[in-house]
This record gives structure tokens, sequence and C-alpha cells, in this order.
């Protein structure tokens, strides 16, 4: 956009009687773009939406409980937790309990998004210790197939769910070897090796201190 000080003389005549509108013109250049880049926050519906932190927590959300004062602090646990060695990566499932004659204080499902404190997301690998052999019986017919279960490596970010700010990072192997427990109630797609998945009472050792202690 040039200055209609320096167009060439044989244009200057246009130049003058244009000139209202290139005032207009310049004025329209110089007015300030509205700023973007303002805090951008997670828009949540339900304590399931929460999973949307784990893939992205942005600046937090703005509706949740502050994190202060003594514990316990209400905790919301999503993790990926893998199935077989051939399984497609699974996607963030809720770990906390639904079911109120469930006994684990500390994961029992909020009511609401807005009583929640902490978000802890666990993306997991799978771990080199053999637990067991889990039996399954094909629809097909055909004897029993026999794989073995490993242990899976958990590792949870936990953010305090108001601004998104990282709490702290914690780490988990599965152990629990009874196959009742532990084992896949049903298996699809065969592989060969399963995956044992925290069982409650692991959960509840990892989080009791992060729960029941000061904000970090």
């Amino acid at each position: 956009m040039g200055d209609p000080m320096y167009v060439p003389l044989r244009r200057a005549a246009a130049a003058v009687g244009g000139g209202l509108a290139s005032a207009a013109l310049l004025v329209a250049c110089s007015t300030p773009a509205p700023l973007t880049n303002g805090p951008v926050h997670l828009d949540i519906a339900s304590v399931e939406d929460l999973s949307q932190g784990c893939e992205n927590i942005r600046d937090g959300y703005p509706g949740a409980a502050k994190y202060a004062g003594d514990g316990p602090h209400t905790i919301v646990v999503f993790a990926k937790d893998l199935v077989t060695d051939t399984a497609s990566l699974p996607d963030y499932q809720l770990a906390n309990s639904d079911s109120p004659d469930d006994m684990r204080d500390m994961l029992d499902m909020p009511d609401s998004p807005r009583e929640v404190e902490l978000l802890a997301c666990g993306e997991t690998r799978p771990g080199d210790e053999q637990l067991n052999v889990c039996a399954y019986k094909s629809v097909l017919g055909g004897g029993p197939t026999e794989i073995p279960l490993y242990s899976q490596l958990y590792t949870f970010t936990i953010y305090e769910l108001l601004t998104g700010r990282v709490v702290d990072t914690l780490k988990l192997e599965s152990q629990m070897r009874l196959p009742a427990s532990s084992c896949p109630v049903t298996l699809e797609g065969g592989g060969n090796k399963i995956y044992a998945k925290a069982q409650p009472f692991e959960l509840d050792d990892l989080f009791k201190d992060t729960v029941n202690g000061p904000p970090a």
C-alpha cells in the first residue's frame, strides 16, 4: 500500500481525488488485530469427558475444584490398558469405580467434574515379567489355548485439573497373579502375550499419598 506523496506526477490528480479513500484505508490497516493467544480451556460436560485432558490438558478446566487444603483430594484416573501384543493402541479408559458398594473411597466416581481436583493419565508399555498363564476356549471348537500373562508398566502423569499444571509423575508395574482377576474374560484376535491390568488395590496404593497429602 503506497504513500500518496510518492506516486508518479502523472497520477497526482487521481491521488488527490482519492485522498479520502486512501486515508480511510490507512486507518483500517492500522487497526490492531484482536488477541487470540489467551488461555484455552477444556470444554467438559461429564466426568468421562475429562479424558480429553489426557490427550491435551490445555490450560486446565476452569470449573474444577480448587486443589488446596488437606486431603483427601478428589482424583479421576484414566489409563491406556494393554490387552495383547497384537491389539491396537488402546484409548484412555476410566479407572474410577462407579459401584456404590465399592469400598475404594479414594477412587470412587465423583458425581460431577466440578468436584475433581486432580486428573491422572496413565500411559502403558509391555512388562517383561511373566505372571501366569491364561486358558481360553475357541467359540469355533477345539482344545483350550494357553497364552502367557505378563505385567505391564504404567506411567501416570497427575495434573491439577483447574490449571493444567503437572503435580507429579508416578510409575507402577501390574503384579496381580491370580488368573481369575488378571486374565481378560474374553479375548479377541488372539496374540502371543496378554498383559495384566492394574487392579484396584494397586491403584489405591499408588495414589494414596497424592490423594491424602498436602498439595504439591
